[in-house]
């Protein structure tokens, strides 16, 4: 999916990473969890990440099984069965791969805050260079600060709307290898 941090602000940071996760999760499935059905199934690897401009979904399963992935695949992304419960379990998922809020968090942040006000009195020759030309500054991604506390917080509301921005068929793109047919699989 070309969607990932760079369209994010300190407002919406962490959104995209989140409904990653959200993704994964489906309660018509026997197990909820994506993950752990393609790996009861025979899928060898599955995966999810979300870097600065895509999120990507990735499985390896036998080639027999590779029409099946892809249906599967389908309805994961385009077939959303979610509920207010699993933004809940994917928050607390999430807690143990970005962490959860710590005491020193705010005190860097508020310390950042001191640092680049301090910076705007006294501006770099660069600095100046940029507002004597009128000329942009390149988009700088939001702190880690942000993805946490916001991660807390986003609705499933706010989530969907995310997705329906961007979780559409020509955002995204499909790469299947292995051994099957062509025809069979268009």
């Amino acid at each position: 999916v070309q969607v990932g941090t760079s369209i994010e602000n300190n407002e919406t940071a962490g959104i995209s990473h989140l409904l990653e996760h959200l993704i994964f999760r489906d309660e018509r499935i026997p197990t909820k969890i994506y993950i752990s059905y393609l790996n009861d199934e025979g899928a060898t690897y599955v995966n999810g990440y979300t870097s600065q401009n895509i999120t990507e979904y990735i499985a390896t399963i036998d080639s027999k099984k590779s029409y099946w992935l892809v249906k599967t695949f389908f309805d994961m992304i385009f077939d959303k069965k979610i509920n207010k419960n699993d933004l809940e379990e994917v928050r607390d998922s999430m807690k143990v791969e970005i962490g959860d809020m710590k005491w020193y968090h705010t005190s860097v942040y508020h310390l950042n805050n001191f640092i680049d006000w301090v910076a705007g009195i006294f501006p770099s020759a660069l600095e100046m260079y940029y507002h004597a030309f009128s000329l942009e500054h390149e988009h700088t991604l939001p702190t880690e600060f942000y993805s946490i506390k916001n991660s807390k917080v986003f609705t499933l509301a706010q989530l969907m709307k995310h997705y329906d921005e961007y979780y559409y068929p020509s955002n995204m793109s499909l790469k299947i290898v292995g051994n099957f047919d062509e025809q069979k699989m268009k």
